[in-house]
């Protein structure tokens, strides 16, 4: 796998480095703002519009930072 991406990144990070959609993209970046940061793979996975596979795929590439 290629380096570790933090989900506090901003869309075209999260797009650039997961390889996740525009529209995957947006809906963390919008959830993060609503609900605050992430804290674990599952927080992640209640984002709607996110595929979890995709999440299960990525998790040895996803960091979690942030207040």
């Amino acid at each position: 796998k290629g380096k570790a991406v933090d989900v506090a990144l901003h869309r075209g990070e999260l797009q650039g480095v997961l390889g996740v959609a525009t529209k995957e993209a947006e809906a963390i970046v919008r959830h993060r703002a609503a609900h605050g940061a992430f804290r674990t793979f599952d927080d992640l996975k209640k984002v709607p519009g996110v595929d979890p596979r995709r999440i299960e795929q990525e998790k040895a590439s996803i960091v979690f930072s942030g207040p």
